[in-house]
């Protein structure tokens, strides 16, 4: 029950299985094809970044927005986000805020 009380996924997300792969995380009929692992950390990555091009939290540090999402690792963080991402999270906040102060000036 932890998943569901501490989890910033919404609990309503069911969970399917099928006789032939593992167990995949599904939106009403749709199902996206991903482990339950890999659709949450997805999760937990598409938050971090969304945290990182917030200028509001431009003070904090990335390894504390990696741990808020469940990175307690700053490395295993920057791996799995350039995985993703196609760049570092300090490269992406760094460009994302800068792309913003020029749009602001």
């Amino acid at each position: 029950m932890w998943a569901t009380r501490n989890s910033p996924l919404p609990p309503s997300l069911p969970l399917t299985t099928s006789r032939y792969g593992p167990c995949t995380a599904s939106s009403g009929n749709h199902t996206h094809g991903a482990t339950v692992a890999s659709y949450i950390r997805r999760q937990r990555l598409a938050r971090a970044r969304r945290d990182l091009a917030d200028p509001c939290l431009a003070t904090r540090p990335v390894h504390a927005i990696a741990a808020r999402w469940g990175f307690l690792r700053p490395a295993d963080f920057t791996r799995a986000f350039r995985t993703i991402y196609g760049s570092t999270p300090t490269e992406y906040r760094h460009g994302i805020l800068r792309a913003d102060a020029g749009v602001h000036r």
